[in-house]
């Protein structure tokens, strides 16, 4: 009995003797440390390196080191990591980052206020669980003149896009990036727009061929624009989606960044607004702006006139000016005004005596409604402007509002902010009337004479606070982004920037601006004139909305429709010698999300329970 025990000991050496450890690396070195032995880890696919040590088995201690010599940061020497990752069990981490203790991070779901927008199909590439990291690479000459002239509207072609996450590798040779924004590119974190995302196979970034990289230089919270974003969600209307990267640049670090849908991308409409199936005619889309006194995107009727210069201020957006120059736009786009855009805003017009306009109103109410709590001082009912309007032609030619930019929101923008959150629905476009705008709001105010949509409007403000604007269900989701980011934060803020406009608005913002904007609310946070924190915020403007509504602050947030999910990445086969092992999940399976999933480890076990049955079998015929 006791030789039969010995046979069966010598396969245990057979089960879980190596882990594969994975690594994100942008510039240097890296190796991992196990057991105080240092290994050496090798490119996988730019920027993981990975390397299999035998011998080790999970649960185990390790961390990791870059060396920086031969880089710009020779100066660094050898780093090493100030705190131990314990990797649990399974054979393989996922691809991790240096000197980041939190690799994957679950958060809190908002409660649904609606059901989702039924047309909205989700994109892995907003799994809002991690940070990304994306690495561009170009021509120096060609990139630092981009920097140096951040307003020249110039765009740099030909450039390599590296999207890399803990699960998956993306690589595009030939994308174009620019600086995007209208004030931002006064910022000395600069923006960027990319666009013509496709591989060798046609392959797009998570079925999109472009995206928005926002710098946020504005809000030391970095999330303002992410929390706007998961409140459309929960209000079941299209909206461009978001999450978090950090960002090189020819191996400089520029920072982290908030990863968003560039709303006039035809992939994104396709996705967003008709189920991912192409369109099979061209669909009339216009962006508006802000410019008084010249012109402000109000959507009033000013004339019949195509040529009128009010009208200028809404830039035609359609497929078909692509391929004209620049004659060509303005004909096409002088036609397009006279055949959709001036007789919408005539229904506008004769709105409260016909009561017909073809246009999604609740859905434009609902926009308006969350324009209003969080403050949205950029945002159409306080400033008109910085919105598209969409005609479904699939859809009788139904109008969409599609609201974007939320950056200055929850409290940042500006001047004034005490007054946005305490002011009155009815008083709220008066705000900004010293900058000779009137407050009249010509779809806002002509669907609100009516009286089922005036009681719809109001019903949203209550929806909200008593679902997805609740302090016990937005606070948690902001602690909990706030954790996943802390360090990245710090690494932005500890970064040189660099754009070369004279005089670059940079507000250089420390850790303690941070922690203040996503945790402060004491008494008279709320007449902060600006920066105001983002829970002082949501609680007071509740509270507010609450009492003008005549309704009490609800206990608990309600639940009943279910919560906003989000669609994660994880690895299905920890095995796989592929670069990109993902797959699709919801957001709310959680088991296997830090990549050391039980299916795999059966896979390990099998030559464990071949080995027994083998001396299992030698065993028995000793005992003859």
């Amino acid at each position: 009995m006791k030789i039969k025990c010995l046979y069966y000991l010598a396969c245990l050496p057979t089960a879980f003797s190596a882990v594969t450890f994975r690594l994100i690396v942008p510039k240097g070195i890296p190796s991992v440390i196990v057991n105080n032995k240092s290994y050496l880890m090798k490119v996988h696919e730019f920027p993981v390196y990975k390397v299999k040590v035998d011998e080790v088995s999970a649960p185990v201690k390790y961390s990791y080191s870059v060396d920086y010599t031969g880089t710009d940061e020779e100066s660094k020497g050898i780093v090493i990591e100030s705190f131990d990752r314990n990797l649990d069990s399974g054979e393989e981490t996922l691809n991790e980052y240096f000197e980041r203790q939190i690799n994957t991070k679950i958060h809190p779901l908002l409660p649904k206020a609606y059901e989702s927008y039924p047309d909205y199909v989700p994109s892995k590439l907003y799994d809002d669980t991690h940070v990304a990291t994306i690495i561009i690479n170009g021509k120096k000459s060609e990139l630092k003149k981009l920097h140096d002239n951040p307003t020249s509207e110039e765009k740099v072609r030909g450039v390599e896009v590296i999207y890399a996450t803990p699960y998956s590798v993306r690589s595009f040779k030939n994308a174009t990036i620019g600086i995007a924004g209208q004030t931002t590119v006064y910022a000395a974190k600069l923006s960027y727009s990319i666009t013509n995302l496709k591989d060798g196979n046609g392959k797009e970034l998570y079925k999109r061929t472009g995206i928005k990289l926002r710098a946020e230089h504005m809000d030391p919270s970095f999330l303002r624009d992410k929390i706007y974003t998961d409140l459309l969600n929960s209000l079941g209307v299209p909206t461009p989606q978001n999450k978090f990267a950090r960002v090189f640049i020819n191996g400089q670090a520029i920072g982290l960044y908030d990863v968003s849908d560039k709303l006039s991308n035809k992939r994104y409409l396709r996705e967003t607004l008709n189920k991912g199936e192409k369109f099979s005619e061209e669909n009339p889309i216009y962006k508006a702006d802000y410019y008084p006194p010249v012109a402000i995107g109000d959507l009033g009727f000013n004339s019949i006139d195509p040529y009128d210069k009010k009208y200028g201020i809404y830039y035609y957006k359609g497929d078909s000016m692509d391929d004209l120059d620049e004659d060509g736009q303005y004909s096409r786009t002088i036609k397009m005004n006279k055949k959709h855009l001036i007789p919408f805003f005539e229904e506008i017009r004769d709105y409260p005596q016909t009561k017909k306009l073809n246009m999604d109103i609740k859905m434009f109410l609902k926009f308006m409604a969350m324009e209003f709590m969080a403050g949205g001082v950029d945002n159409y009912w306080s400033r008109p402007g910085n919105f598209y309007i969409f005609k479904n032609m699939k859809n009788n030619g139904q109008w969409l509002f599609l609201d974007s930019d939320f950056h200055f929101s929850f409290g940042a923008g500006g001047a004034k902010l005490d007054q946005y959150l305490s002011t009155t629905i009815d008083n709220y476009a008066s705000i900004n009337k010293d900058e000779g705008v009137t407050p009249s709001r010509p779809p806002l105010d002509n669907i609100r004479t009516d009286e089922e949509n005036e009681k719809f409007f109001k019903s949203v403000f209550i929806r909200l606070i008593n679902s997805s604007f609740h302090v016990d269900a937005l606070f948690p989701r902001i602690d909990s982004l706030a954790e996943l980011i802390r360090e990245d934060v710090a690494w932005d803020f500890s970064l040189p920037r660099i754009s070369g406009f004279q005089g670059a608005e940079d507000f250089k913002f420390k850790m303690k601006d941070f922690e203040y904007q996503i945790s402060n609310e004491k008494n008279g946070c709320e007449k902060l004139q600006n920066l105001i924190p983002l829970r002082c915020w949501i609680r007071n403007k509740g509270l507010n909305i609450a009492a003008q509504l005549g309704v009490p602050y609800p206990n608990t947030p309600d639940r009943s429709l279910g919560e906003v999910e989000t669609l994660v990445q994880t690895n299905k086969s920890n095995n796989s010698t592929s670069s990109d092992t993902s797959s699709l999940i919801i957001h709310d399976d959680y088991n296997n999300i830090e990549g050391n999933e039980s299916g795999a480890n059966s896979l390990y076990q099998l030559p464990f329970i071949v080995c027994y049955l083998i001396l299992f079998i030698i065993s028995f015929v000793l005992q003859f």
